[in-house]
């Protein structure tokens, strides 16, 4: 059964007071008006979509500007036409939000699955991500791009262990609809899937692979050139975020470099290091470094400061990697 034990049946009823819970937490600050700048510029997007059929905003740069000119997100168009029917923007915003959340919880649990985990241990892992400070954090602060993408994120993973090649790149493309850094998130899986497909996949399967993922390469090749360094002449301004990179003076600052440090051990920290203990989970974490780099090089506190949205792709992927190595973790501690 899937459930055999009480300890199974405790871990899915925790998971689903916590899936419960984040929506009500969301919700209830909106309503006590401390929700955070983030909550109020997408549910603006959202409620433009609905009204005006493009996701206008004036909280994020106060000035009137398409917002998809400044996140590439029209995955924003499903609460839209949610918020359109008469939900109320916020409410639609979190509904997606939290159904992004039941995607990664059961995405985590099937490719922990596919990875020959036992149902127990699968939970437990969920459960320990789920839990985690960062996670907690990100999940419970707001909905906005990046916790829409990062589902999509595990999704593909699992489609792409379980050797369903077309589905992961659906999952990778839905993700990329999200936020323009997942066109980074996906290149950098295109290139572990194809690199290194004989560590994950029988050796047989590379060309089904390459014709499903080598498009969805190019795709988000193309996306991220477009996106990041051709906004002015699609649109007659500079990508928003390249302001946000930092200068020389700021790299090498001693507090910007402390912090830095304590950014990448709290990604670390949840899996205890262990992500990177396997050659797998070391390739596995390659997914982690566009998140990564991106954060290391912005002059923008709030990318890497711990506890924050910006490390749930990295954060997560070190999950994965930790589910991957536990094989050849359980060989060399002789289990």
């Amino acid at each position: 059964p899937w459930l055999p034990g009480w300890g199974e049946r405790a871990m899915v009823a925790a998971l689903l007071v916590l899936w419960v819970e984040v929506s009500g937490h969301l919700l209830f600050r909106f309503v006590l008006g401390e929700h955070g700048i983030d909550f109020a510029i997408f549910s603006q997007a959202v409620a433009s979509i609905a009204r005006e059929g493009v996701p206008w905003v004036t909280l994020a740069n106060a000035q009137r500007l398409n917002f998809l000119t400044h996140h590439f997100s029209p995955w924003l168009y499903l609460p839209g036409a949610l918020a359109w029917l008469g939900v109320p923007a916020p409410v639609a915003g979190v509904a997606f939000h939290v159904a992004g959340l039941g995607v990664a919880f059961g995405s985590l649990y099937g490719l922990a699955r596919t990875l020959g985990l036992a149902a127990r241990d699968a939970l437990a892992l969920v459960l320990v991500a789920a839990l985690s400070p960062a996670n907690r954090a990100a999940l419970s602060w707001t909905f906005n791009d990046e916790l829409y993408g990062a589902p999509f994120v595990l999704l593909g993973l699992w489609q792409w262990l379980a050797g369903r090649y077309r589905r992961a790149a659906l999952a990778f493309l839905a993700s990329c609809l999200c936020k323009e850094s997942f066109f980074l998130v996906t290149l950098a899986f295109v290139f572990v899937a194809l690199v290194w497909h004989r560590h994950f996949r029988p050796a047989p399967e590379r060309r089904a692979a390459a014709l499903a993922l080598l498009p969805l390469g190019a795709l988000a090749f193309v996306a991220f050139v477009a996106y990041f360094f051709l906004q002015p002449l699609l649109w007659g301004k500079a990508f928003d975020h390249a302001s946000k990179l930092a200068n020389l003076d700021q790299l090498l600052s001693p507090g910007a470099l402390g912090a830095k440090l304590l950014y990448v051990l709290s990604l670390l920290v949840p899996t205890l290091g262990l992500s990177l203990a396997s050659a797998r989970g070391r390739r596995l974490m390659v997914l982690a470094v566009p998140g990564v780099a991106l954060s290391l090089a912005s002059g923008f506190d709030e990318m890497y400061r711990p506890l924050n949205y910006y490390a749930v792709v990295p954060l997560n992927v070190g999950f994965v990697a930790l589910a991957a190595g536990v094989p050849a973790l359980q060989a060399r501690w002789g289990e």
